[in-house]
């Protein structure tokens, strides 16, 4: 993979994106899970043609806000996006240890 668009992607994420585990109801297994919510379609579609995962619009709510673009990956697909992006994240860095136990 581009080792260039690695980096200003984890760059992105590193401002915009949030990481963390989250389940989907109770008594279910959390799973890792990396988002990026912004305005900007283009670069949000950049994070889906680059690692997969769900897209997802959100129209604005009152006239003065803007549309919503939402990229989102979660559990096996989180912990290879994460795996790919490590190396150039900054702010964003959490301990391997969960990701490598991550099977869900």
């Amino acid at each position: 993979m581009d080792t260039h668009l690695l980096a200003y992607l984890a760059g992105v994420f590193d401002g915009e994106g949030t990481i963390g585990y989250y389940s989907k109801g109770k008594g279910k297994k959390p799973a890792l899970t990396l988002e990026v919510k912004m305005t900007d379609e283009k670069l949000v579609k950049l994070f889906h043609e680059t690692f997969g995962g769900c897209l997802i619009f959100k129209p604005r709510a009152k006239p003065h806000h803007l549309d919503q673009y939402r990229w989102k990956v979660t559990a096996h697909t989180a912990r290879v996006t994460y795996n790919y992006l490590f190396p150039y994240l900054r702010l964003k860095r959490i301990d391997l240890e969960p990701l490598q136990g991550d099977t869900a």
